[in-house]
């Protein structure tokens, strides 16, 4: 078993494999608030994005057509282009 100090961060590892698989991405609970995100989403969104926010709210602001926090509610998947 290897030195402690030599032990990779599982949750670094696994926060390196979703983004080069899937580019900024977020992990989000059932009530749509981010568990996880990546450090691409910070790149794009030009900010923190702290746990427990939620993310309609984060991505859609209080804009009226809303078509990516009515696919998540849904429970549909989604991607959009920013």
């Amino acid at each position: 078993m290897p030195p402690p100090s030599m032990t990779p961060d599982l949750s670094l590892v696994s926060a390196a494999a979703v983004e080069s698989l899937a580019g900024p991405a977020l992990l989000l609970d059932a009530s749509l608030r981010v568990l996880w995100s990546s450090r691409g989403v910070e790149g794009l969104l030009g900010e923190p994005v702290p746990v427990g926010a939620l993310a309609p709210r984060m991505l859609c602001g209080n804009a009226v057509k809303r078509p990516l926090a009515e696919a998540m509610a849904a429970g549909r998947a989604v991607t959009g282009t920013v």
